[in-house]
């Protein structure tokens, strides 16, 4: 039910114990899923077979993403080297993603999106072949790019036979804001709305935000027998300028950033302003207080403990969106606290549903039609 899997993005070390891994049941903050890029190979320390070092068992759900956004940046990966580092480390379970070439919003040029589309068509292909080899039960999420409908068309008829074999498609540049926009939300719909009669599982990459989690959650009820997954590493990402999330007794809303002035003020950790916190990292570590003498007394482990915060309260939000959609209340609050909540939900369903809504009605898709 819409499963959440955090990304690894704090450098790993032989030092830092298991139970600062949230994956491991000895940790405070136990959540047994986990986002692995191939980029983190490099820029994290994280050995070549990483399983074992970091303590993920076959209990612990895992994607293990391409890093294809490398080659978007003009950076050099090689895909054999990608294949065999997913394949030394996979197990019966886990989702995997071939090396695909993501392109950005202001990219427009069709040749070069269609050599794009043909590159991770070939790869998937590649992919596929070699999974089946293997004999590694694992589920390959076909990459699925585009910002138009054109685009999204013509990156579909490239990869359409590769998502029926597999039933799994990965959204990828999708990270336009931080904030839920209509873009983003038209583009995932009408992605999905393509391949809708033979997927059983969608993973969402790279979102985050009060914003978007009910959405995600929103549209796994509306595509009913498909399972939704996402990730994200706003979480840990957010550490580089100590920002964390507050607890709920504390504020009304899940608020990133509270404390800091302003986005990119970096706050040392012995000026966080101390805060009473409950979660299971700062009653274990902090003694219930955040901040101040407390995030220094943890010397280098300051990161890993305050990812660990933020991570909880993190789930806990998602938890509460679960909670409001049994009970049939998730709509209602999405479309009363989010801006432009009820118009994205509007356009999500009448793409899902084939339509073509009236221009005058909205203007929310005007950049789509």
């Amino acid at each position: 039910m819409a499963d959440f899997y955090p990304a690894l993005t704090v450098r790993y070390s032989e030092n830092v114990g298991f139970e600062l891994f949230w994956w491991r049941r000895e940790c405070p903050v136990y959540h047994p899923y986990l986002l692995v890029c191939y980029v983190t190979k490099y820029t994290l320390g994280v050995p070549h077979r990483w399983r074992e070092a970091l303590g993920v068992g076959r209990d612990v759900g895992v994607i293990m993403d391409s890093g294809g956004f490398q080659l978007e940046a003009g950076k050099s990966v090689n895909p054999l080297d990608v294949l065999s580092w997913q394949l030394a480390n996979a197990v019966d379970g886990d989702i995997i993603v071939p090396l695909d070439f993501p392109y950005p919003s202001t990219l427009i040029d069709d040749s070069e999106i269609e050599k794009r589309a043909k590159f991770t068509a070939k790869n998937t292909e590649e992919w596929i072949k070699a999974v089946d080899k293997a004999g590694v039960r694992v589920t390959v999420a076909v990459p699925l790019h585009g910002f138009t409908e054109k685009h999204i068309r013509l990156w579909y008829g490239y990869l359409k036979d590769y998502i029926a074999s597999t039933q799994s498609i990965a959204l990828g540049s999708l990270v336009i804001n931080m904030k839920m926009s209509a873009e983003v939300a038209s583009a995932i719909a009408t992605r999905v709305r393509y391949a809708i009669d033979y997927v059983k599982h969608v993973h969402i990459f790279g979102l985050v935000g009060r914003s978007v989690a009910p959405y995600i959650l929103l549209l796994e009820d509306m595509l009913k027998k498909v399972n939704v997954t996402f990730d994200s590493s706003a979480f840990s990402k957010s550490l580089k300028s100590y920002r964390v999330l507050v607890p709920f007794d504390l504020a009304k809303r899940m608020t990133l950033g509270r404390y800091a002035k302003c986005r990119h003020m970096k706050i040392p950790p012995d000026k966080l302003p101390q805060i009473t916190c409950h979660c299971p990292a700062c009653m274990k570590f902090y003694g219930g207080k955040l901040g101040q003498s407390a995030t220094v007394k943890m010397g280098g482990y300051t990161n890993h403990i305050l990812l660990l915060h933020n991570l909880f309260h993190y789930l806990l939000f998602i938890d509460k969106l679960k909670v409001l959609r049994l009970v049939g209340k998730l709509e209602e609050y999405y479309a009363k606290n989010f801006k432009s909540g009820a118009k994205i939900l509007e356009v999500t369903r009448a793409i899902l549903g084939g339509e073509r809504l009236r221009l005058q009605d909205t203007n929310l898709l005007r950049w789509l039609y």
